[in-house]
């Protein structure tokens, strides 16, 4: 069982890790003041939902991480876990659980005139997995990712995240989607 968690794991993460290389090496040389990481967490709702021609909304709450490089490259790692009892439509009362690993590039948009206000927009690659009583439904997704994040202080921030991602199952090749909206809370570390 490990051995398959870590196979299934393996190319999400190594996304994630990929992308963070890719975040450094586009900012060039890169000075401690140019660095922002900071931890987060949200509720959201994702009202389309889509798993082998199955259409529902869920529920789920989330842990993220972003990486800013000279407040303009953003890189995020969210895990998503679903609400299995929260599920309706099609697999309503069916799922016994579901998560979502995702990473996310892209550029954080800031407003001189407005600057506690930040706007990543940001490309999401991340691995889906829905078991539901009969069967499992692990895939690969890919999409976009639109943040707006508003600094209440200079370490507290809250957030908005709205992700539209599409993809396929591993097993039959069949569509996996979801589009989802959450509102979290952001600490900066540094």
């Amino acid at each position: 069982m490990i051995q398959s968690i870590h196979s299934t794991l393996k190319q999400p993460i190594l996304s994630i890790v990929f992308g963070a290389m890719f975040l450094i090496f586009l900012s060039g040389s890169i000075k401690a003041q140019d660095i922002q990481f900071g931890l987060g967490a949200s509720l959201g709702m994702a009202p389309s939902l889509s798993l082998n021609e199955k259409n529902s909304s869920a529920s789920f709450y989330s842990v993220y991480a972003d990486l800013i490089l000279k407040k303009k490259f953003i890189g995020r790692a969210q895990l998503s876990i679903f609400n299995s009892s929260s599920f309706t439509g099609d697999l309503e009362g069916e799922v016994e659980s579901g998560l979502a690993l995702n990473g996310s590039l892209g550029y954080n948009v800031i407003f001189s005139s407005v600057p506690k206000l930040e706007l990543p927009l940001m490309g999401t690659l991340g691995y889906v997995s829905v078991k539901d009583d009969s069967y499992h439904w692990p895939g690969m997704q890919f999409g976009a990712t639109f943040a707006p994040k508003y600094m209440l202080t200079e370490k507290i921030a809250t957030n908005i995240t709205f992700r539209y991602l599409i993809g396929t199952a591993f097993n039959n090749g069949r569509p996996v989607s979801q589009t989802d909206v959450s509102l979290g809370v952001m600490f900066n570390l540094f």
